[in-house]
C-alpha cells in the first residue's frame, strides 16, 4: 500500500512540474511577442511611411549614420542585430549604389553641341580647357583626319590653328608668319599626313580678306577639299575697312559663291574670337589696335553670324558657324594674347574646338537660320573705326 501512494506521489510531482515549466515557457513566449510588437510599433512610429526590414545585404548595410549616445552606427535603411552576424553572413549586393559614384568622380556626358563645348574655364594647373556641363576627349576627334583633304581659307589667326592642326597630324612642317599667298592659289604652305594614302592632305590658303581674294576663285580647291575652313575678319576691321554692313554683303555673297563649289560637302566658317587691342605691342601697334574695340568686335561677330544665317536660309544647309568666343573671352586667353593672336596653349583648344565640328559633328545650337531684312549693323554704335 504504501508503495502505491509513493507512485502516485512521484506522478502528481513530475506533472505538478511540467506544468509549471509549460507555464513558464508559455508566459516568456508571450513577453517576447509583447516586446516584438513594441519594437516594430516603436520603429514604424519612427517611420510612418513603411516599416523598418532586417538588413538582407551589405549595400543597405553600408547606408548608416553614428549615433552619439549609443556610439554606434545605425543603419538608415534596415535593422541590424549584431549577435547574428557571425550565424549569416550579409550577401553583397551586385546591384549598383550611389556610395560607388563620389560627387567628385560622377559620371558626365560627353559634349553634345559646340555651345555646350564652349562653355567652361581654363584649368591654370594643367593648362587645359575644362567644359562645365559635359565630358571632352581630345583624342576622338583627330581619328577622323585620315585620308582626308583639308583646306584652309584665311588669316594669320587661321594661320596658327593650321600649324597646330599639322602637329597633330605629324606633318614635318610649320607655317611661317612671314608667307604671304600669291594669287591665283594664293597657297602658302601645308604637308601630307603621316601614312601611305594618297589623299591625306592639309593645304592653308592666304585669303585674309573678303574684298581681295575669293576662295571660290582658286582653281582645284573648295570642289576637291573633303574639309574646307574658312576665316576672314581680322584685316576687314581694320587696314580693309569699309563699314561693317558692307562686309556683312560682301561675305554672305563669299560664302554663296564658296558653298556652290562645294557639292553639298560642308563648309565651316571660324567667327572672330575675341580681340585685346591693349595687348598689342611693337612697330604695327597702331595697325593691330585699329577698329579693335570691343563694340566693332561684336558689330563684325554679329554681321558674320548674321551672313551665315542668311546664306543657310536659301538651302545651304551645309554651311556651318564655329564660334570660339568662349574659349578665348576670359583671363587665361587674355594673358597669352598678343591683341590678335593667341599662344600655343588656347590656339590648341581652338583647333580642337574645330575638329569637334568637323569630326564629331558637333553644332551650335542657336543657328536659325534667318536673314535680316534691312541689315544694319553700324547705327547707334561707337565702333571707332575710320
Amino acid at each position: 500500500m504504501a508503495r502505491v501512494k509513493n507512485f502516485f506521489r512521484k506522478r502528481r510531482t513530475i506533472a505538478l512540474s511540467s506544468a509549471v515549466k509549460f507555464l513558464a515557457a508559455a508566459a516568456l513566449w508571450s513577453v517576447c511577442l509583447l516586446l516584438r510588437s513594441a519594437t516594430w510599433a516603436d520603429i514604424n512610429k519612427a517611420s510612418p511611411e513603411k516599416s523598418i526590414a532586417p538588413c538582407i545585404d551589405s549595400n543597405r548595410l553600408a547606408a548608416v549614420t553614428w549615433n552619439d549616445p549609443t556610439q554606434s552606427w545605425a543603419p538608415s535603411r534596415c535593422v541590424y542585430n549584431e549577435t547574428v552576424s557571425s550565424q549569416f553572413p550579409l550577401v553583397q549586393s551586385t546591384r549598383p549604389t550611389a556610395a560607388k559614384a563620389s560627387p567628385e568622380k560622377k559620371s558626365i556626358a560627353p559634349c553634345s553641341d559646340l555651345d555646350s563645348l564652349t562653355t567652361g574655364s581654363w584649368n591654370d594647373t594643367t593648362q587645359r580647357w575644362s567644359p562645365s556641363r559635359c565630358f571632352y576627349d581630345e583624342t576622338v576627334s583627330s581619328q577622323c583626319l585620315n585620308n582626308k583633304t583639308m583646306s584652309f581659307y584665311g588669316d594669320s589667326t587661321l594661320r596658327k590653328i593650321v600649324n597646330e592642326l599639322l602637329k597633330l597630324a605629324k606633318v614635318d612642317h610649320k607655317i611661317k608668319l612671314e608667307t604671304w599667298g600669291k594669287a591665283p592659289y594664293y597657297s602658302i604652305g601645308g604637308g601630307k599626313m603621316a601614312g601611305n594614302s594618297s589623299r591625306g592632305e592639309i593645304k592653308m590658303h592666304w585669303t585674309p580678306s573678303a574684298y581681295y581674294q575669293q576662295p571660290a576663285r582658286i582653281p582645284s580647291a573648295l570642289d576637291h577639299d573633303d574639309v574646307a575652313v574658312i576665316s576672314i575678319g581680322a584685316w576687314d576691321m581694320g587696314t580693309y575697312y569699309r563699314g561693317v554692313t558692307t562686309w556683312y554683303l560682301k561675305m554672305s555673297s563669299l560664302l554663296e559663291a564658296a558653298l556652290q563649289k562645294r557639292d553639298g560637302k560642308p563648309l565651316f566658317v571660324m567667327n572672330i574670337h575675341q580681340l585685346y587691342p591693349h595687348k598689342c605691342k611693337g612697330d604695327d601697334v597702331s595697325i593691330c589696335q585699329l577698329c579693335n574695340t570691343n563694340e566693332a568686335t561684336q558689330a563684325f561677330r554679329e554681321s558674320l553670324q548674321s551672313a551665315v544665317e542668311c546664306v543657310r536660309s536659301k538651302g545651304y544647309i551645309n554651311l556651318h558657324l564655329i564660334d570660339p568666343i568662349g574659349i578665348t573671352n576670359n583671363t587665361f586667353a587674355m594673358e597669352r594674347s598678343d591683341g590678335v593672336h593667341f599662344d600655343d596653349v588656347v590656339t590648341r583648344m581652338e583647333m580642337e574646338f574645330l575638329l569637334a565640328a568637323v569630326c564629331l559633328g558637333l553644332r551650335h545650337g542657336t543657328m536659325n537660320g534667318t536673314c535680316p531684312e534691312h541689315p544694319d549693323f553700324e547705327t547707334g554704335r561707337d565702333l571707332k573705326c575710320k
